[in-house]
Order: structure tokens, then sequence, then C-alpha cells
């Protein structure tokens, strides 16, 4: 099982890549909610 400083590191590292994407992005939320969510079944 991982340890929780490498789930907290990955968990960090997950949220900055999420936030340069949004910050970079020309989409908006509701165009790439659905690849990245998936739709709710």
């Amino acid at each position: 099982m991982p340890q929780p400083e490498n789930i907290e590191a990955i968990e960090k590292r997950l949220w900055n890549a999420a936030d340069n994407l949004r910050a970079n992005s020309n989409y908006a939320s509701n165009e790439y909610f659905f690849p990245v969510m998936g739709p709710s079944s």
C-alpha cells in the first residue's frame, strides 16, 4: 500500500496539472467535464 506522503505528493501533482490545463485551455468547463469525469449513469 502506498505511503500517505506519496499519496499527498501525487494528489498535489494532479491538482497542479489540472490547474495548468484549466488556465491554458480555451475550453469552457462544460466542454472538458465529460472527457475527464465521464457521463453519470
